[in-house]
């Protein structure tokens, strides 16, 4: 059957991570939901990167095997109509026979994002963490570049599964400040991550712009290798999966200009359609509020019929909500001062 790899793009602020928990709203829960919807049968997604709990990704990657034996355009619009509003497949295509997201990657950019001012930002308290104190952004970056290079990170996070070693190699690591909007962004480059390990990271290197470590105390704490040693682990909502990198020419899912987006220019609303219809697929949908969910985004219930054209798929609305979206604190966590 055809495998096909897809470019995937979420708000991970009501979801409890990337990866499938029983009982537990995820993004593969959702995609999975979709797909079996559009191809009649469960689909089986896998992911390049297991996010956490209030993570995002504007360039998370991955694979499943269909045999929808219509066009990828079809797929991706009948996809990205059933997917809730803050998930969305901007880039879809065919796939090598041995391409896996997660094994095949070459390396993972993940950016977290600081709004750096004294008051805090309602439009921004779910894309970055407030830090009202003004940091050494130079101390910061000396202290990250202690990271490039293929270290053990234990003193930063903990294994993923079925990878039990804690040695990463960092490509790339730096900080940048953006005077224009008041926000430090840091960005890091891979071959792999522990779990936590970037957040962590993050917490440790604010300590070192506070005046909390010197630099080369940082680099002490990465080489002792424990975790009791390295700082507080930043809250997860300032985190975003930026791309994934494979090294190939060709088999890669396009995306349009349009639908490029930096982690750090957070989305200022939310869309949902409520109404769509494309070749093969009719949709009639009749959404449901989410009054746990701090944006009010809209969710629909759906059930699938077969026909001649395609797929009918017709969304009854309910009352109720969503007991396992995430309310975030209004302001966002912060470091306590002192």
């Amino acid at each position: 059957m055809p495998k096909f790899r897809t470019v995937v793009e979420y708000d991970g602020t009501a979801y409890h991570g990337w990866q499938l928990q029983k009982e537990l709203c995820t993004i593969q829960g959702e995609m999975e939901r979709a797909l079996a919807r559009i191809v009649g049968k469960p689909t089986r997604v896998h992911g390049a990167g297991r996010t956490d709990a209030g993570v995002h990704a504007t360039g998370q990657v991955a694979h499943f095997v269909s045999d929808w034996s219509r066009g990828i355009d079809e797929l991706k619009r009948g996809c990205n109509a059933l997917l809730p509003a803050d998930i969305a497949l901007v880039g879809l295509d065919y796939a090598a026979d041995d391409f896996h997201a997660r094994h095949s990657a070459h390396c993972k950019t993940y950016v977290y994002r600081i709004l750096n001012r004294p008051i805090r930002s309602p439009l921004q308290r779910l894309y970055a963490w407030h830090i009202p104190q003004t940091p050494d952004v130079d101390r910061m970056a000396e202290a990250a570049r202690h990271l490039i290079g293929t270290h053990d990170f234990a003193a930063f996070g903990t294994p993923t599964d079925g990878t039990p070693s804690t040695v990463r190699e960092i490509l790339n690591a730096d900080w940048r400040q953006n005077s224009a909007d008041g926000t430090l962004n840091f960005s890091i480059t891979g071959t792999g991550f522990l779990r936590y390990m970037v957040r962590a990271l993050v917490g440790t290197l604010v300590l070192v712009g506070r005046n909390k470590l010197k630099p080369e105390q940082f680099l002490a704490v990465l080489r002792s290798r424990d975790r009791s040693k390295s700082g507080p682990t930043a809250p997860p909502h300032g985190l975003c999966l930026e791309s994934v990198e494979y090294g190939d020419s060709e088999d890669r899912p396009t995306r349009s200009e349009g639908d490029r987006q930096r982690a750090w220019e957070p989305p200022l609303s939310l869309r949902s359609k409520t109404k769509s219809s494309m070749a093969g697929i009719q949709l009639h949908i009749g959404t449901r509020a989410l009054g746990a969910h701090p944006e009010g985004r809209n969710q629909a219930e759906l059930s699938v019929i077969p026909t001649e054209a395609g797929i009918q798929s017709t969304m009854a609305g309910s009352s109720g909500q969503r007991s396992d979206s995430l309310q975030p604190d209004s302001t966002g966590p912060r470091l306590s001062p002192g």
